[in-house]
């Protein structure tokens, strides 16, 4: 196979891991936006009387202590900060993590 065809081969496969890439993508989206509506429509529907309803997400206060967080290594720190979506984390020193993990 000369050059020329496995350029073309090679970019074949490109497009075609591209379209794999997208679609997956979209279906991803498309599963995301149907569990939102699902989550919504459970939290909007009437409850019998006398029940109460099942948090659907986490607490808002997840800040830990202040000392717990100081003795977490950074790695630790920053898979607290990305459950908790913190913005910027990723050139943040320790203290600052820790101070925007509540402590």
């Amino acid at each position: 196979m000369g050059q020329k065809q496995a350029r073309k081969k090679h970019e074949r496969r490109v497009k075609e891991l591209v379209a794999a890439a997208e679609a997956a993508a979209t279906r991803a989206e498309k599963a995301a936006r149907k569990a939102r509506r699902e989550r919504k429509r459970a939290a909007e529907a009437p409850r019998p009387a006398g029940t109460t309803p099942v948090p659907t997400e986490a607490p808002e206060s997840t800040a830990a202590p202040t000392a717990e967080l100081e003795s977490a290594t950074k790695a630790e720190l920053m898979e607290r900060a990305r459950a908790a979506d913190v913005t910027g984390r990723g050139s943040m020193t320790k203290a600052e993590l820790v101070a925007a993990l509540g402590g």
